[in-house]
């Protein structure tokens, strides 16, 4: 299992445990970059490695203003390296969105 996928069930666990309600946690398509490099003596292309990015959202409310930085500074702490985290409110009626980006070596 993907890198990211592990670190969205911490996350979904870990709102479990302090009571944050998760309303859904999905994953998004994943995106896939090829890496090409020219030839030293040429004009052709190579491909040099295939990048594919996973991204993972959990989406949260019930996360008080006072606790969201302290929630915030407990996942960023258990954060893996090659894991990007993004939080954002996506308007003030609906809950907070948590995405996570990273690439799994497969």
């Amino acid at each position: 299992m993907c890198l990211v996928e592990h670190f969205a069930q911490y996350v979904h666990k870990l709102c479990n445990h302090l009571s944050i309600r998760v309303n859904e946690s999905y994953a998004m398509p994943t995106k896939t970059n090829e890496v090409l490099f020219l030839e030293e003596r040429g004009s052709k292309m190579q491909l040099d490695a295939v990048l594919t990015t996973h991204q993972r959202v959990v989406q949260i409310s019930r996360l008080s203003s006072t606790f969201a930085p302290i929630f915030l500074e407990i996942i960023q702490s258990n954060q893996p390296e090659g894991v990007h985290l993004l939080m954002k409110e996506v308007c003030l009626i609906l809950p907070v969105c948590l995405h996570f980006e990273g690439r799994c070596d497969a």
